[in-house]
């Protein structure tokens, strides 16, 4: 594969495959109004398997349509529901990318939606590079903050 090539299919999340499974798209706005985007997994463990609600934040320069990103995704459902965002300033959210500042209110809000949507599952949050920092970040600074809770 050339080096063009390679950097248009990792970049551009128009370009991806769809996610395998089952999945449905969610927007939502982080507290300070951000549009963010983000695909929910549907959980593939069998009947009974204590289930984890898991949020997935990708590094600088990704997104939730890239390939390691999508198949780490999909390989996370047998664990339980899979929450991955595109980070403001990525892919198909809004915004300008802070390097992990502001990130962090990103990270609070879809965190937010699958505690509301976990049924009383743990929710576990898994970042990558810039993602593990803001999500660092949230956990720590923005305690306080009601769209942590």
């Amino acid at each position: 594969m050339s080096r063009l090539r390679y950097y248009r299919d990792k970049f551009e999340p128009n370009r991806a495959r769809p996610f395998a499974g089952s999945w449905a798209h969610f927007a939502l706005r982080a507290a300070d109004g951000t549009r963010i985007e983000g695909t929910r997994l549907d959980a593939t463990a069998p009947p009974g398997t204590p289930e984890l609600a898991i949020v997935l934040a990708h590094g600088l320069f990704a997104n939730r349509r890239l390939p390691s990103q999508m198949e780490l995704a999909e390989s996370l459902t047998r664990f339980g529901s899979v929450w991955t965002f595109d980070f403001r300033g990525h892919g198909r959210s809004a915004g300008t990318c802070t390097l992990g500042d502001r990130e962090a209110l990103d990270v609070a809000a879809v965190t937010g939606l699958a505690r509301a949507h976990s049924a009383g599952r743990p929710v576990v949050t898994i970042g990558v590079s810039m993602g593990a920092a803001a999500t660092i970040r949230s956990a720590t600074v923005l305690t306080s903050d009601s769209s942590c809770t």
